[in-house]
Order: structure tokens, then sequence, then C-alpha cells
């Protein structure tokens, strides 16, 4: 086809206000080099309908005053992924959508976010949902289980999301002799973390008692990035991840609150809780209470662990097991389980280890049939002091425990010796002067007089 073909084909081709296409293209184009956009092939589209809508100006598309056209575009096809309904190919080789199969349940970040607005904290209602879809997306693609969106931690780069849950076992590494496995110990749980909702979770590996070990003697802010070295004296044993991990350990081991209630401990074994058979469930009011706060899970002992391995035994050694573990217990007692938190040690100089508020409207009302009882609108809201970050929120039967923070406990002593004041310069020595009124006349130097030498 010749130009001048090609040119009628355009003039001819007219739309609804009888522009032609050859009229609009020229226009397009002559835009696009006035506004120079980084991404011209990404905004074309863009540009087409500006102009389609407020026709050629002289002055910048209002489009490209918006921000890179690009970044919009890729933010937008994110958007469009969370939302993708999956799409299977029918008899005729089209793709047409299908109903989702049903998912293990995820706790509702869109309900918890109205409870944790009381305790000053709030992700956004755009963000919240975008968390939902994403714990969506990793419940299929990580087969996670029992999951919940536990917190998140500062970084000084980037910020990670934080979900708790049960993970499948992964294939068996070679790991130290006093590792608890997956499921159980330190390793109750799976963590997954993301710093955006629109990109992929990454499980955080299993923590090991040297780890945890270290952990409680360092203090090293994240940066976002889970492969980054971790510089700290003592050394660290692994990387970024492995440190975020041992923290979130420590912070859930050592916060996790539960109502009075719900658990009562085994009666052969006291270091082990299991359900009420007949629960009671405290009102709102009655929860104002610090003693009705318990501690849900084991605290964490000095080795690492939840339990203590079984002592060795020396082969020339005539003694008793049972000694060796009462032994071992002595120098590395066991928390009490469900412990009141009134009996939590103090942080100094604050003389308490929770802070607790009661807000909204504390006047209690008649359930509905067929519920029994009484409801109330107030919320219970409560912090940790050693672990500043951590909230725990309950409004009658439901309640939540939540961090934010940057992952660190509260300092009490220094971990690092402080840098020694600056040494200031020496000062200019000052000049003597012999006093102007002496009350003594001062003695004269003697010369010494040079003796003549004999010469032989």
């Amino acid at each position: 086809m010749e130009v001048q073909e090609l040119r009628s084909l355009l003039q001819s081709s007219r739309g609804e206000k009888g522009k032609s296409l050859m009229d609009h293209l020229q226009e397009l184009f002559s835009q696009l080099i006035y506004d120079n956009p980084r991404c011209p092939l990404s905004s074309l589209e863009l540009y087409s309908q500006d102009i389609k809508k407020h026709g050629f100006s002289y002055l910048h598309s209002s489009t490209a005053n918006h921000g890179e056209l690009a970044d919009i575009l890729k933010w937008a096809n994110l958007e469009q992924k969370l939302i993708d309904r999956p799409k299977e190919e029918n008899d005729e080789g089209v793709l047409v959508e299908v109903t989702p199969e049903a998912l293990p349940a995820i706790s509702d970040i869109m309900e918890d976010r109205q409870l944790l607005r009381w305790a000053g904290i709030d992700l956004g209602e755009e963000e919240c949902w975008r968390l939902r879809q994403a714990l969506k997306k990793l419940v299929k693609e990580k087969s996670a289980k029992d999951i919940r969106f536990w917190g998140k931690i500062y970084g000084t780069e980037k910020d990670y999301y934080v979900v708790e849950g049960q993970g499948e076992a992964g294939e068996e590494e070679e790991r130290p002799p006093d590792f608890e496995k997956k499921g159980e110990g330190v390793n109750q749980f799976t963590y997954w973390v993301t710093d955006s909702a629109f990109n992929n979770w990454n499980e955080l590996p299993d923590v090991t008692p040297a780890q945890l070990k270290v952990a409680r003697k360092i203090r090293k802010l994240f940066t976002g990035n889970l492969n980054a070295p971790v510089v700290s004296n003592p050394h660290f044993p692994g990387k970024e991840k492995e440190l975020l991990r041992a923290q979130i350990a420590r912070i859930t081991h050592g916060t996790m609150l539960e109502p009075k209630g719900l658990h009562k401990l085994v009666e052969d074994n006291p270091n082990e809780i299991e359900n009420e058979e007949e629960p009671v469930y405290l009102t709102t009011t009655q929860l104002k209470d610090q003693n009705n706060w318990l501690h849900a899970l084991p605290g964490i002992l000095k080795c690492g662990r939840i339990v203590h391995m079984d002592p060795e035994v020396p082969d020339d050694a005539d003694i008793d097991i049972e000694i060796l573990k009462a032994q071992q217990i002595e120098k590395d007692p066991f928390e009490m389980r469900l412990k009141p938190i009134v009996k939590d040690a103090e942080v100094p100089t604050l003389g308490k280890g929770w802070v607790q508020r009661y807000v909204n409207d504390p006047q209690e009302y008649i359930e509905k049939v067929p519920k029994k009882g009484t409801c109330t609108f107030a919320v219970n809201v409560m912090r940790s002091l050693w672990w500043p970050g951590v909230i725990i929120v309950q409004q009658n039967e439901k309640w939540l425990h939540f961090y934010m923070g940057n992952g660190l406990k509260v300092e009490i002593e220094r971990i690092y010796p402080i840098y020694p004041p600056v040494i200031k310069d020496e000062p200019v020595d000052r000049q003597e002067f012999a006093e102007p009124y002496p009350e003594t006349k001062p003695e004269e130097p003697k010369e010494e007089k040079e003796e003549d030498v004999a010469e032989d």
C-alpha cells in the first residue's frame, strides 16, 4: 500500500466527534513529543484516552501529572492479579472463570482492623484488603493452614509483614542434636514474611537453640533483606532471616496471652496443659483484671528449647538419670505454665510488665436470642512493656495478639559499651613571671667560675 493510499484510509476513518484517525495520531504523537514521558510505549494507551477526552493541548497532559505512567500501569496490573479468579479451558478451548475451591480458614484482617484501631493501630483499609488477598494466595501456593496475620516488623530499608501458621514439613536437613523439629517446641509455628502484599511469601527457616542464645545477647535492627549478614558480637550463626525467626519466637512465646478459664494444668505433668471440659469465657469487664490474663505458651529455657534434652550419663559413672534431670532443671528451671501476667517480672523504673486501657462504651447489653448472657462494646487494650510493640486487644469472646515494632526487647542495660568521651587537647602552658613584690629578696643565682685546667 502506497503512502497516499494509507493517508487517505486514515483520514476516511472517523470517530463519534468527526475527528479522523489521522488527526488523532498526529495529536497523540505531538503530545508524546511535548511531554516526553520516561516510557512512551507503556504510556501510549493512557495518552490516547486522554486526548480522546480532552484533546491536544500545549499544556502538559493531565495524565502525566499523576506520576510516571509506567508505574501506574505496573501498580494496576499487580492489583489485578490479587482479584483475578481462577480460569480453566472449556470444551471449546476457551478460558472461562470457574468457582474457586474452598480454602482453609484464615483470620479476617478486615475484622481485626476494627479492633486494632482501638489500640491506635491502623494499616489502612486498602492495605488490609491487599493483605487478605495475599493470605489467600499464601494458602494456595504454600499449603499453609491455620494462618493469621502476626504483625509488622520495621526495617531500615524495607518492612516485614509476618504471617503465622502451620506449614508442611520440608526436606530433612542435618540439624544439631538439640534442635526441636518443625511443629514442636520453639518451632511449633511456621512463619512467612514479605515486604509487600504484591510480592511472594518467603518461609522463614526453623530456629535453633544456638541462634536463640545469641539473639538474647545482641541488639540488631533489621534491614528488610532476608539474606543480609548479621554483624554482631558475639557472632550470630546465620543471616537476617535466622535472626528474624529467632526474635519472632522470643516475642511469641513471651507475650502470647489468653483469658483465664480455657485451659488447665495436666495433673501428672504441671508443664503441660489441656482444654477445660467446660470452658468459661470471662466478660470484658472481668478481663479488666490482669489476674485473669494468662500466658498461653511455655517460656523458652536458657538452653534455647522448650523442654530439656535427656542428659547423657557417663559410661563410668553410676548415677541415676533422674538425678541428672533434676540437676538440669535446677540450673535451668521451667517457667510456670498458665502464669498470670501480674507475676511477670517488672521492668525497672516502670514497676510493671504490662499496661492496660479500657475503652469504648462499658455498658453491658443482653445478647439476642439464641445467644445467652451479656455483651458490651467496651475493648480491653494491653501493651507489653518488655516487648514494646506487642498489643493484646479483646472484646467479648474475641481477642487477638498483634505486634508492630522493630523486633527488639526493651533495653535495660547497654549491650555494647558506649564510646568514651572525646579527648580534649592539652591546654597551652602558661608563661611564668617573677613575683612583682616579693616579701624577701630573691637570691641571686650563683655564677659558676670556670677553673683553669692545668696542662701537664
